[in-house]
């Protein structure tokens, strides 16, 4: 795998992390947890996603949090709800954050979020 690939993945799944991580949070909070979804557009912030990266790109790599039963696309199909509070913790754990290899900043804007994963 070439170092643009392996960039392109890492940002996937910080994504991915970035995704779970932010819904967990809004679920913790009692006026948040009824309405616990979050658009792309706050996705592509708080995962730090470079402009090089589309938005249908971005979208379809979370298909398989969605197909896991993790989260629900909204109507829209440019948001997701939190579906699975239990599955999307053991999700994170099993798909820590990796180095960049080229690099630079670590992490997204949601990594330290105290949700104990």
């Amino acid at each position: 795998m070439t170092t643009h690939e392996e960039r392109r993945e890492l940002y996937f799944l910080r994504s991915r992390r970035a995704l779970l991580r932010m819904l967990l949070h809004r679920a913790e909070l009692p006026l948040l947890a009824p309405i616990a979804e979050m658009s792309l557009a706050e996705l592509r912030c708080a995962a730090f996603v470079p402009v090089g990266i589309g938005d249908v790109d971005l979208a379809g790599e979370m298909e398989g949090l969605v197909d896991a039963g993790i989260v629900t696309p909204t109507r829209s199909s440019m948001a997701w709800r939190l579906t699975d509070i239990r599955a999307a913790i053991r999700w994170l754990r099993g798909h820590p954050d990796r180095p960049n290899p080229m690099g630079g900043a670590e992490g997204t804007l949601f990594e330290a979020l105290p949700v104990g994963v």
